[in-house]
């Protein structure tokens, strides 16, 4: 907390530093100005948190300042230091919407209880601002608004970015996964509640795929921003320890930092598209995108046909299973595997499939240990009956509720389900990704609507989940080869026919 101490008495300012000094406030930084004038210009160039203010200064007094700099600075507190003979002064200065006073001599108890409220308040203040920076982000990279039209937040136009994905592999149940997942969400949430604040903003959700991922925002002329975020980043290693183990490995892949806002899903794509490799790179570990880049290229596809191999396990599916194990009988003799990335490989299939492989095996050993597991996985399916239909269901929420802001991990959170999981058997069962699903959805209610003359287009968007009426026209115009307009024209002309 930046605060700023502003009387022309040193021995006040020195008494309330000092008192603040022992109320160990997180990050204190404590400026001191004797007048008014002074005041004004460290006000402009420090932006502080908390002011405090006497009344009566030499060339200006406390409500001149106020005057001057409280409409430049809405995310300031201030607090009135005064006498009883001044008391006047701070009444007009309830009128300028300052609240908080405090009467000379100042106790600790009164200053702790002041210091207290205005902490409760920047907090409150700064997860509501987060709020909405959180909200547009996931608009932007989902899709429901473009990235020149996205001007409303500060934080989105003149932040850097940086991001780490989730990656999860398991055999537990997908009940319990969920639970755990939901858990490690909650508890990253309540971790990001200690780094947000003017200076950084956090967002964390489930990209379209299904991964977890968070954000971190800051302004690159703010250092205390992008120390915030790399104390939370660095804090996210901590709190994943009591998450992993043999048969729950979180993977977690870190961007490297980008800027503006329209270049995010360039990191997001290339960690999506490195995330097989860390199979042979190690999971369970918190790895930079830069160390995953052009390492093991020759294994990519190996790593590919491991990840097909975990899902077809997951969805039982006998015939594909066999497959792929035969695919990996003829990778596995193409290439030379070292002891370590064995290691590597042997962790992951045991901890997403507790296949119980063993680094010392040979090859061919693990391969007939795949077929063996194979049937096992053959005799379970034949002996689960009337499961529900999760894609179905999944449907069915989706044309129930295409007009708010859904998103995969909602969905799944609904069905006791992971994300990723979902989003696999989402595309597998349908032929196209969930978002292309809602878009295509969207954009099918939308010419129902259009035979509407009465509502003009920028109602249809915002009635089927867009609030750009631009970006909502380009959707429209990709998938049914015209713009709006002309769309309506058409059935206007043809009804006439």
């Amino acid at each position: 907390m930046k605060v700023l101490i502003i009387d022309d008495e040193f021995l006040v300012r020195a008494g309330l530093k000092s008192m603040l000094e022992e109320l160990s406030i997180s990050s204190l930084q404590i400026i001191e100005a004797a007048n008014g004038k002074e005041a004004l210009q460290l006000l402009k160039k420090e932006q502080p948190d908390l002011v405090f203010i006497d009344i009566q200064m030499p060339k200006l007094n406390g409500l001149e300042v106020i005057q001057k700099t409280k409409e430049s600075l809405p995310q300031t507190a201030w607090i009135i230091l005064t006498g009883y003979a001044e008391f006047s002064y701070a009444h007009a200065a309830l009128k300028l919407g300052i609240e908080d006073y405090l009467l000379k001599p100042v106790s600790i108890e009164e200053l702790e209880r002041a210091i207290d409220k205005r902490q409760m308040e920047n907090a409150k203040y700064y997860i509501e601002q987060n709020i909405q920076f959180e909200n547009e982000l996931i608009r932007v990279i989902n899709g429901l608004s473009s990235f020149q039209e996205n001007t409303t937040n500060s934080a989105l136009q003149e932040s850097n970015f940086l991001c780490s994905v989730f990656f999860l592999d398991s055999h537990l149940e997908e009940k319990q996964i969920t639970k755990t997942l939901q858990q490690f969400s909650h508890s990253l949430k309540l971790l990001s509640y200690d780094f947000i604040g003017k200076n950084a903003n956090i967002a964390i959700f489930t990209l379209s795929t299904g991964e977890l991922i968070t954000v971190g925002a800051w302004n690159e002329n703010k250092k205390q921003g992008k120390k915030s975020i790399e104390a939370y980043f660095a804090n996210i290693q901590e709190l994943l320890e009591a998450y992993r183990s043999n048969s729950f490995a979180i993977t977690t892949i870190q961007s490297t930092q980008c800027h503006p806002i329209y270049e995010i899903n360039m990191p997001v794509a290339s960690i999506l598209q490195l995330s097989p490799l860390r199979i042979i790179m190690g999971i369970n570990r918190y790895w930079k995108s830069d160390a995953y880049a052009n390492n093991h290229p020759n294994y990519y596809e190996l790593c590919k046909s491991i990840l097909t191999l975990k899902d077809y396990f997951k969805e039982k599916n006998y015939l594909l299973y066999m497959k792929v194990v035969g695919d990996l009988e003829n990778y596995i003799s193409s290439l030379t595997i070292d002891p370590i990335l064995k290691s590597n490989i042997a962790l992951f299939i045991n901890s997403s499939m507790n296949c119980r492989l063993s680094a010392a095996e040979s090859l061919d050993r693990w391969i007939h240990k795949l077929k063996e597991f194979g049937e096992e996985m053959l005799v379970s399916a034949n002996q689960e009956k009337n499961q529900p239909d999760l894609i179905k269901l999944a449907i069915s929420y989706i044309d129930e509720n295409y007009m708010h802001n859904i998103g995969i991990g909602q969905i799944a959170e609904l069905l006791q389900v992971t994300p990723n999981y979902l989003s696999t058997l989402f595309h597998k069962k349908t032929g196209t990704t969930f978002t292309k699903y809602i878009t295509n959805t969207r954009i099918l209610k939308a010419k129902e609507l259009l035979l509407n003359p009465s509502k003009k287009v920028q109602e249809v968007a915002e009635t089927v989940g867009y609030f750009s009426t631009r970006h909502f026209t380009k959707l429209f115009t990709e998938i049914v080869g015209c713009y709006p307009s002309e769309y309506r024209n058409q059935l206007k002309n043809n009804s006439l026919k």
